[in-house]
């Protein structure tokens, strides 16, 4: 939607915005793994118990939500641009982005683990339907106009759908004289499990968009980064059906008993693995097959020629990364919730990151934004190898620490 409407200048902006301040998400914990990893184990405590533990988790994403805000305004002070009024919109829309579906985190994935999945969908559909409004209004502002109408719509997107995640869980609440619960409960939030699992998290989301924090990084124009930020977008939609089954498996796993077969051993993703790489392969090609349909549908008339061979030459580099990427869901849904995430950060995440840092920045000096897209598989590839290395040390035995 956002290539479709916003000008290339527009779209390359928020996009490298979003990819800079990325790695300024370590500073918001997620609370939602907690949720994942305990949730059998809650579930035998009185309800009261267990209502006043998720009704904390809640407490603490809205608090981030807010945190976001503020970091909006910190970050507007100091950040390098002529204009700290559209930096500012610019952010909002980012966090907005990024910290949006966080602060519904808790209730949504409450409500998957609870078999509600309709009302998660709703939840979900609810802030989506909010961001479009916003997108098709800005396109009738002009210049300077689109950001702050941006910038509200992914303000209200966030506010609506914590209202009505509250109202869909209301007998989620804190219970009298469960204080001390509620009290561990926050503090396990920044104990080790969390704190890796979202490292882990964070590690992944910059990493991901590591080839745009570079454009950012180097001043790249806008309307050059705008096409290739068209091109990685396009891409990423290649992971909404492979993601949407991991969820499900995460919460197949997450209800099934410590000691259950699948917990044990992660060789048990091997096959359904292979199958979804299959799909991810097939959506790729799909996707490869119609780059020069999906260019004339996106550009509008607005792109040059040679932008619109540029953003098929992105594209179907990128798809074939996120093809590739697709193998490792399941198996990484396995390590959050049964092996060490701690580990998991050591062995592969941070060295992943490092080391796709160097390969995009050096794909990008040499060969310019072609090298970038085509530096999409080296690293993707070396995630895969990192990630079977650690797999093939685990021991066949659940790990129960962080």
């Amino acid at each position: 939607m956002l290539i479709w409407l916003l000008p290339l200048e527009f779209l390359g902006m928020v996009e490298v915005v979003q990819a800079l301040i990325a790695p300024l998400l370590f500073a918001f914990l997620s609370a939602e793994p907690l949720l994942y990893r305990h949730f059998s184990e809650w579930k035998t405590e009185s309800i009261e118990s267990f209502q006043t533990r998720v009704a904390a988790l809640r407490l603490f994403c809205w608090i981030k939500g807010l945190g976001g805000l503020v970091f909006s305004v910190l970050i507007t002070l100091v950040w390098p641009s002529q204009s700290h009024t559209a930096t500012f919109y610019a952010l909002i829309w980012a966090f907005s982005r990024t910290l949006g579906p966080q602060v519904i985190a808790v209730d949504r994935e409450f409500m998957r683990l609870d078999g509600r999945f309709g009302s998660a969908l709703m939840i979900n559909l609810g802030q989506k339907l909010i961001l479009i409004v916003g997108l098709l209004l800005a396109t009738h502002q002009q210049g300077s106009s689109i950001l702050p109408v941006l910038a509200g719509a992914g303000a209200l997107s966030v506010v609506a759908s914590a209202i009505l995640s509250r109202f869909l869980n209301h007998k989620i609440r804190f219970h009298g004289g469960y204080q001390k619960t509620a009290k561990q409960t926050l503090r396990a939030i920044f104990k080790e499990f969390t704190i890796w699992n979202h490292f882990n998290y964070v590690l992944s989301i910059w990493t991901q968009t590591l080839d745009m924090f570079w454009l950012g990084v180097l001043h790249v124009p806008l309307r050059a980064a705008g096409i290739y930020s068209a091109a990685l977008k396009v891409a990423n939609f290649s992971f909404a059906l492979p993601l949407a089954v991991s969820t499900f498996f995460s919460v197949r796993l997450s209800r099934a008993a410590p000691d259950a077969p699948e917990r044990r051993d992660w060789r048990r993703v091997g096959r359904p693995t292979l199958a979804l790489g299959g799909v991810a392969i097939l959506q790729a090609a799909a996707v490869m097959a119609a780059a020069q349909l999906l260019a004339f549908l996106f550009s509008r008339g607005r792109w040059a020629p040679d932008e619109i061979s540029d953003f098929v030459k992105y594209l179907r580099w990128i798809e074939c990364g996120t093809a590739v990427y697709c193998f490792s869901f399941f198996a990484v849904s396995w390590i959050n919730i049964c092996a060490s995430v701690r580990d998991f950060f050591w062995r592969v995440m941070a060295p992943w990151t490092l080391g796709s840092g160097l390969v995009y920045l050096l794909a990008y000096l040499n060969y310019g934004m072609f090298g970038l897209a085509v530096a999409n598989l080296p690293v993707y590839f070396g995630f895969l190898a990192l990630l079977a290395a650690f797999l093939y040390s685990l021991p066949n035995k659940p790990v129960n620490h962080a």
